[in-house]
This record gives structure tokens, C-alpha cells and sequence, in this order.
């Protein structure tokens, strides 16, 4: 934790890890629920070698995919199929950060394992298209 004062304020940087475990109650709130209405997975991912991993369902081979930045995910709108952007670990980084400016509490219940599929939707917009589109 890093302390950091001037006279008229005060900043607090604290760290915190993304689980496995987070990201599959990310994919699984999002994908089964939250945001089916508006995506469609364009990438051939079937062919891609972190889909192979046998005994495992398709949310942890893509949380397991996207922490060893091997996951490159082409996201379409279900309707269009027009390109809306892809779901990777830079994506992912740069959308956490966005939608805990947005609204910081969606980013603490995924931290803290209590992420709803309104939550993760809204999280999933952030990292495929860096804001909030849909619903």
C-alpha cells in the first residue's frame, strides 16, 4: 500500500489480484446471462490450442486463456454481426479500469467474488468496447 500526501489531499493506492475464480464468475455472469442479448463470439476459438484443455467448461478455458494472454476473442452484436471489438487481457485491463471509474462498486463485487450478470455485463461492455452500449 502506498501513502501519498500533499496538503489539501490524500491518495491511497491499494493492489488487489484477479483470481481464476473472478474472471470465471466474470465470463459465466456475462456470457450465460448478462450480455447474451447483444454478443456473438466471430472468433473460430474451437481451433485455438487453449480450447483443448479437456475437463474443463468453456468459462475456465477462457479465464485460464486470458490470464496467460493467449485469448483473442472477435466480438460481434448478435444482430448486425458488426464488429464491436475483442475480449484480451489488454481489453480486459483497460475495461476494469474504465468501469471502476464508471462505478466502482461493479469492480469491487468482482474483486470480492459477489459479481451479479447485470455486474458482469456491464464489465464486459467495458472491456470489449470501452463503454457502456447495451441495456
Amino acid at each position: 500500500m502506498e501513502n501519498k500526501q500533499n496538503n489539501s489531499e490524500m491518495k491511497i493506492r491499494l493492489e488487489k489480484q484477479i483470481t481464476n475464480d473472478m474472471l470465471v464468475q466474470l465470463f459465466e455472469g456475462s456470457l450465460y446471462g448478462g450480455s447474451n442479448y447483444w454478443y456473438m463470439i466471430k472468433s473460430k476459438y474451437r481451433e485455438e490450442k487453449w480450447y483443448d484443455k479437456e475437463g474443463l467448461c468453456f468459462s475456465e478455458k477462457l479465464a485460464e486463456a486470458l490470464l496467460a494472454d493467449e485469448l483473442q476473442l472477435e466480438i460481434v452484436d448478435i444482430e448486425t454481426e458488426e464488429f464491436l471489438g475483442f475480449i484480451n487481457k489488454e481489453n480486459f485491463l483497460k475495461g476494469f479500469l474504465l468501469c471502476a471509474e464508471y462505478d466502482h462498486e461493479i469492480t469491487d463485487r468482482l474483486l470480492y467474488d459477489v459479481i451479479d450478470a447485470d455486474d458482469a455485463d456491464v464489465l464486459l461492455q467495458f472491456v470489449v468496447m470501452g463503454e457502456v452500449v447495451y441495456g
